[in-house]
């Protein structure tokens, strides 16, 4: 067996530390071998929590090391063009969370130098590669559902005031429901429809912080109707649900149960049970690749929500608008 690839972490903080870290460990393909953040007391954590020795108070220092070959990029939105730059720079192959910028032109700047490097750059649209996402995307892919009319999700997840990074609580930084959470929805539509998103409608409420919640809405290049809400507040929820015109619906209320195919109904008072429960991901299933080009595209639908959102009520706390 080939060596694992060895991977550097730039950014230590929530994503990183609690979620990637814990999971790279389950890959026996990959070997984390550094780490580097500003903040010292997240470096001393991460190195006393993951065993990782080499750890780097800048970039730019663990760069330098020859011994790295990926580089994950794990930072605010506006910090991460740059840091991606400088590791292909140090002809390293890059891993960037998603939104992985907040201008169109930083988003250019990196695709036209992955494109001259030689490296491979991969963005991080981690619901994709859920086993139970992928299943969701065997039973549209083989026409259980027929023709989609529409697709509706809920994301609610409640953030702490007194741990939430200051970038997390502004807009302009990549914080709040809009930018940070709908951001993954919108890729896991085009991933489930193998379309693009036509035109998007948002409105958002501020509170503590700015967009709080979010309720967004719009149509695919298919004609399937889309809405989600997102909630930064709101006691814990994930659904996600397909419906077709006088058939059964797909959806997967719950991480641990997986995708659930509903019975047709005869009436609205017909009970919405399971009519069966699919199993395990089989080999083989679909995927449209992580690459920077839809990197690109989910940037620019996130700004198209936040350009409506503020161009409607720039100055008011309930938010909302148009977003062609």
């Amino acid at each position: 067996m080939e060596r694992p690839l060895r991977l550097g972490f730039i950014g230590c903080g929530e994503v990183g530390a609690e979620k990637h870290l814990p999971a790279v460990r389950e890959v026996r393909e990959l070997e984390v071998v550094a780490v580097a953040d500003v903040d010292p007391e997240r470096l001393r954590s991460v190195e006393a929590r993951y065993g990782i020795r080499r750890v780097h108070r800048d970039a730019a220092s663990l760069l330098a090391d020859r011994e790295i070959d990926v580089v994950a990029v794990c930072l605010p939105p506006r910090l991460q063009v740059s840091a991606a730059l400088a590791a292909l720079e140090a002809d390293k192959h890059v891993w960037i969370e998603a939104p992985i910028g907040l201008s169109l032109p930083d988003c250019d700047r990196l695709i036209a130098r992955a494109r001259a490097s030689g490296r491979q750059v991969t963005v991080g649209f981690h619901m994709r590669w859920h086993r139970l996402v992928r299943q969701a995307k065997e039973i549209v892919d083989r026409g259980d559902l027929g023709t989609i009319q529409t697709i509706r999700a809920t994301w609610n997840s409640p953030r702490a005031d007194d741990t939430l990074p200051e970038w997390r609580r502004h807009r302009a930084q990549g914080g709040g429901a809009l930018v940070e959470v709908a951001s993954d929805h919108f890729d896991l539509w085009r991933y489930l429809l193998g379309a693009e998103i036509a035109e998007l409608f948002a409105t958002t409420v501020d509170g503590r912080w700015e967009d709080e919640a979010a309720i967004v809405s719009g149509h695919m290049s298919n004609g399937v109707l889309v809405s989600a809400v997102f909630s930064e507040r709101a006691n814990h929820d994930l659904e996600l649900e397909d419906l077709r015109q006088g058939g059964p619906a797909a959806s997967v209320p719950d991480p641990l149960r997986g995708p659930r195919v509903l019975p047709d109904r005869d009436d609205a008072q017909q009970p919405a049970g399971p009519a069966r429960t699919h199993g395990p991901l089989l080999e083989g299933a679909a995927s449209r690749p992580s690459t920077h080009a839809p990197g690109r595209e989910l940037s620019s639908l996130v700004l198209r929500s936040v350009a409506a959102v503020c161009a409607e009520h720039p100055d008011g706390n309930a938010h909302g608008g148009n977003a062609p």
